[in-house]
């Protein structure tokens, strides 16, 4: 199940909780990222703390967590994407999707970015990114996703998305290149 964090109060987790012990669940957390800037820039509406806090009391009600990061936002640099990652691997959700900001029709993003085009990401840009933060998260965390797929004829940009195939591809060939694994630097990018 996908939400939001501040749609998790305490009466809902102990629902959960119990449902957890009689069926399969993962509850999927919408982070992006960790910036203030960037969730006022998307228009989130919620804070990291109560991320933190959702992901914390679910785990503790014995819930598989995920949490959803998008790379590639115009008022992100590489560093910001770290710092999210870094975040991801100290709170240690069981699992992680990863994707790339997409540009969709007949949004307010698709609206912006024709009146005013902004740097998305290349598809070499964003698999360097993806395997260093690879690197730093734990290696038994389970990476869901890597990349989201373009959604047919709704996707504006980045037209590279449309070939997921090739990019998780692309994502095992620069770990080979580099004789990289995920937790490389898991230990050294924690921050306890």
């Amino acid at each position: 199940m996908a939400t939001r964090s501040d749609c998790l109060d305490d009466d809902k987790i102990a629902y959960f909780e119990e449902m957890a012990k009689h069926k399969d669940l993962t509850i999927e957390i919408g982070l992006q990222s960790i910036h203030k800037s960037t969730g006022v820039w998307m228009n989130r509406g919620h804070d990291l703390d109560s991320v933190e806090s959702c992901i914390l009391k679910l785990k503790e009600a014995n819930i598989r967590t995920c949490l959803h990061i998008i790379n590639g936002f115009p008022v992100e640099d590489e560093k910001m994407m770290l710092e999210t990652i870094d975040f991801v691997a100290r709170i240690k959700p069981d699992m992680i999707k990863i994707h790339m900001l997409h540009v969709i029709k007949d949004t307010k993003l698709a609206y912006q970015y024709k009146k005013e085009p902004f740097h998305l990401l290349t598809k070499d840009e964003f698999i360097d990114i993806v395997v260093k933060q690879l690197e730093r998260l734990p290696e038994d965390m389970i990476i869901a996703r890597l990349t989201g797929d373009g959604v047919g004829d709704a996707l504006i940009a980045p037209e590279w998305t449309r070939k997921k195939t090739i990019v998780l591809n692309d994502i095992d060939k620069l770990m080979v290149e580099r004789n990289t694994w995920q937790g490389k630097y898991y230990k050294e990018s924690r921050h306890d």
